[in-house]
């Protein structure tokens, strides 16, 4: 697997999937409810860690959710991290 090789983010229906390659780097686990997409884990292969694909899944979550008018509940410690170093967008979509 080549670091310098682009990063696709698909959405599962359950999940954002980073793949490389082909092959799965990482993921962010998510629940959606009529008020909000609870964000649950992120997870990221130990050997690609520091890349940057846990910021690539959170920025998925948030461009969809803005497209979707939803809130994120951000249970995940790396989606509420992420969000509190963007505090335009926190104020926006987090559900609290």
């Amino acid at each position: 697997m080549s670091t310098n090789a682009p990063v696709t983010i698909t959405n599962t229906g359950s999940a954002y999937e980073a793949t490389r390659d082909g092959l799965s780097v990482g993921f962010l686990r998510y629940v959606s409810t009529p008020a909000y997409v609870d964000a649950v884990s992120t997870q990221v292969d130990p050997a690609t860690r520091g890349q940057g694909i846990a910021g690539l899944l959170v920025q998925a979550l948030v461009d969809d959710a803005l497209a979707q008018g939803t809130k994120i509940k951000p249970t995940c410690s790396y989606v509420e991290r992420w969000l509190d170093k963007h505090p335009d967008l926190d104020a926006t979509l987090r559900y609290a």
